[in-house]
């Protein structure tokens, strides 16, 4: 993102390199450190950004599930490290700050509009507090960063969408279970196949002796034993494969079962192994919910 005096833009699309003229930082991050500094505690300071915000758009009070003075002083820690992180030889950690901060907010449903919005809020609170010692260089740093991070937490969650999205398709996958028990029924289709045959053949026997053909009974008799014990060998072969494909893992939990006993778990598979499998199906199934996921990673931890 370069330096432009005027534009609100926020680009959701893609997280560029954040770059500002070295004398607008050091603006930016003193007129930060002054507006702080003039407050009781950051709690104190964060409470008003968002008291604005609020007022400015209402709608955007239900985003928010933890109490506002915990939320105040949460943006005030986050949003002092990104400042402090503006210069060039700190942007590795800037953009670390805000993949953090995306994955973290990954269920708001933010838009341009609101970042906006409250970047409006942020900058009349600093504005009626600094007054005329607001100058343009530390406004256009804040501005900027501001909307950087805004634009950068909707692309995090907008390619966090498709990646859930296809997460959660696979998941399903792996865990459709299959109940008409396929295997069952193909060795039950079999039984009857031969036993359909051996009546048939039985009821051909007693039509030729009815119409007095008896005189190739012996060579029918032998060919007739022949076919079946080929049909003998080829059912026995088609049952061993079904066997083999019934002992085949086919759902995730199985194939976790046997990964873990190639690699050495056997005894982690029949135990701990066992809570992790049950939480990853409770994580993927509740993805959009990051309260509910740091829930059940606490559950699991409590019970390992």
């Amino acid at each position: 993102m370069d330096y432009d005096e005027d534009a609100d833009e926020v680009n959701v699309s893609t997280i560029d390199e954040f770059n500002l003229p070295k004398d607008v930082i050091a603006e930016g991050k003193d007129t930060w450190r002054r507006w702080v500094g003039l407050h009781k505690n950051a709690e104190t300071a964060g409470d008003q950004i968002f008291t604005a915000f609020f007022e400015s758009l209402p709608s955007a009070q239900g985003l928010f599930e933890i109490v506002m003075a915990a939320q105040a002083g949460k943006f005030m820690a986050t949003f002092t490290r990104c400042v402090e992180s503006m210069d060039k030889d700190k942007r590795d950690d800037l953009r670390r700050a805000i993949e953090v901060l995306g994955f973290q907010h990954v269920n708001i449903e933010l838009t341009a509009a609101s970042v906006v919005v409250f970047k409006n809020a942020l900058m009349s609170v600093i504005e009626r507090d600094l007054q005329s010692s607001f100058l343009p260089n530390g406004r256009q740093a804040i501005s900027k960063l501001f909307l950087y991070i805004g634009g950068a937490l909707i692309c995090i969650r907008n390619s966090c969408e498709s990646r859930k999205a296809l997460l959660a398709e696979s998941w399903r996958l792996s865990h459709t279970t299959e109940k008409d028990n396929r295997v069952e029924k193909d060795e039950w289709d079999i039984e009857q196949e031969e036993k359909e045959a051996a009546v048939a053949a039985e009821k051909e026997r007693a039509d030729r002796a009815e119409a007095g053909i008896v005189e190739e009974e012996v060579k029918e008799e032998v060919d007739l034993e022949l076919e079946v014990q080929s049909n003998s060998s080829e059912n026995s072969a088609s049952k061993k494969n079904l066997q083999m494909a019934a002992t085949l893992p086919s759902t995730f939990n199985e194939m976790f079962q046997i990964n873990a006993a190639v690699m050495g778990f056997q005894r982690a598979a029949s135990s701990w192994m066992v809570d992790v499998l049950e939480v990853i199906d409770a994580l993927v199934s509740n993805l959009n919910s990051v309260k509910r996921c740091q829930e059940e990673t606490q559950v699991l931890c409590l019970r390992l």
